[in-house]
C-alpha cells in the first residue's frame, strides 16, 4: 500500500512537471486551473515553431531565395551591410547631432536620472505576469511576488 502511494505521488509530480514544461513552451498565460491539457500546449508550441520558421527570403534585387545556400547568402549580405560604417568625421558627427537638439527639458532630464523608489520597483514587479521569468535566474514572477519581503 505504501509503494502505491509513493508511485502515485511520483506520477503526479511527473504530470505537473510535464504540464509546466508545455505551458512555458507555448508561452500561453492560460490554464490557471489544474487541467492536464498537455496536447493543447504541444499544439501551440508546434504552431509557434512553424510560424517562426523561415522557408524563404527576398534578397536586395527582389529575388526570392528558398534554398539553404540562397538564404545564407541573403543573411550574410544583410548583416554585412547593416554593420558597415562609412567612418564619418568627428566634424560631421557634431554637425548632425547639433542639428537634432535636445527634446527634453532640464526637469525631464533630471527625472530620468534619479534613483527608482521602492514603490516604483514593487509596482513594476507586480506588473509582470506570474508565469513569466523576468531574468536569467529562471525564477518565475510568482515566486518573487510571494517572497518579495524576503528577496527584495
Amino acid at each position: 500500500m505504501q509503494s502505491i502511494k509513493i508511485l502515485e505521488k511520483e506520477v503526479e509530480t511527473f504530470l505537473e512537471r510535464d504540464e509546466m514544461y508545455w505551458k512555458q513552451r507555448s508561452r500561453a498565460d492560460w490554464l490557471a486551473a489544474e487541467d492536464r491539457n498537455t496536447s493543447f500546449f504541444h499544439t501551440r508550441a508546434k504552431a509557434r515553431h512553424q510560424k517562426n520558421l523561415n522557408s524563404k527570403l527576398v534578397d536586395r534585387e527582389g529575388q526570392v531565395q528558398d534554398t539553404k545556400e540562397g538564404m545564407a547568402k541573403v543573411f550574410c549580405e544583410y548583416f554585412a551591410n547593416i554593420f558597415q560604417t562609412s567612418y564619418p568625421s568627428p566634424h560631421n558627427i557634431n554637425l548632425a547631432s547639433g542639428a537634432i537638439g535636445s527634446s527634453l527639458n532640464g526637469e525631464c532630464q533630471s527625472g530620468l536620472s534619479k534613483a527608482f523608489t521602492t514603490e516604483e520597483i514593487k509596482f513594476a514587479i507586480f506588473e509582470i505576469g506570474p508565469t513569466k521569468a523576468p531574468g536569467l535566474h529562471s525564477f518565475q514572477a510568482i515566486f518573487i511576488h510571494k517572497f518579495l519581503s524576503v528577496v527584495g
